[in-house]
């Protein structure tokens, strides 16, 4: 018997394949698109898969960080909306570009994953470039009556933070990774680097400040720790 489910994990939620077999043990495997699979014997409870999963958080939270291939038919998000992955091989110039069908990386060579993740990468980069000006310039009116001045954005990849301030230098930093989640997860994280123009520390005012430009702020923190695998 086949089940396929959703399972909330720590800050994630993971697509999880269940199938009952003649074996003595619960057994887990990471798959390359950061879904999980599971085997147990046939006296195995749902509840019980569930439990085990839960029990194994560490281990699925590191392998999906590290265990994105960019592999021929897996996935990858955009804007919190999952995506084909398609990789194509061309004599010219390789380069990505996102359609209705998917998203489709053309490489000179299929079995190279270093120029993959450049091309991946490259994309988000882009990506970002295009959409988060537009963000700031939407969310910008929020702050203003704050006395919040204008910021500078520039946006680089970064593996440990969303986004980032000097707001002496009137300078904001996004994360290009934060294309892949929802919309909203921007407009938190940017919303997030405007109030510490007004407190520069995690104070108990620094998060009265974000609760009033952005009352559901911790619903959107939460959900971009789920995007973080695909931060390569």
């Amino acid at each position: 018997m086949k089940t396929t489910d959703t399972l909330r994990i720590g800050g994630s939620v993971y697509e999880y394949e269940w199938r009952r077999k003649p074996i003595k043990t619960l057994n887990l495997r990471v798959r390359p698109d950061g879904s999980l699979y599971v085997s147990s014997p046939p006296f195995v409870s749902k509840e019980e898969v569930e439990k085990f999963l839960q029990e194994r958080r560490l281990f699925i939270e590191k392998t999906t960080m590290r265990g994105l291939t960019l592999a021929d038919g897996t996935s990858v998000y955009l804007f919190g909306k999952k995506m084909p992955l398609f990789i194509e091989q061309t004599p010219g110039r390789h380069h990505a570009c996102i359609t209705e069908n998917g998203v489709y990386l053309y490489v000179r060579e299929k079995d190279n994953r270093d120029e993959r993740i450049g091309l991946y990468r490259n994309l988000l980069k882009e990506t970002a470039e295009c959409v988060f000006p537009r963000v700031l310039a939407r969310l910008y009116p929020v702050a203003a009556p704050y006395g919040v001045p204008y910021p500078q954005m520039k946006l680089r990849r970064m593996r440990s933070r969303w986004g980032s301030c000097i707001p002496t230098k009137r300078v904001i930093t996004l994360n290009t990774y934060l294309v892949t989640a929802p919309l909203s997860c921007a407009d938190q994280v940017v919303l997030h680097e405007l109030c510490h123009f007004l407190e520069p520390n995690h104070s108990v005012r620094f998060y009265a400040c974000l609760s009033r430009m952005m009352p559901e702020w911790h619903k959107w923190r939460e959900e971009v720790k789920k995007y973080t695998p695909y931060c390569l």
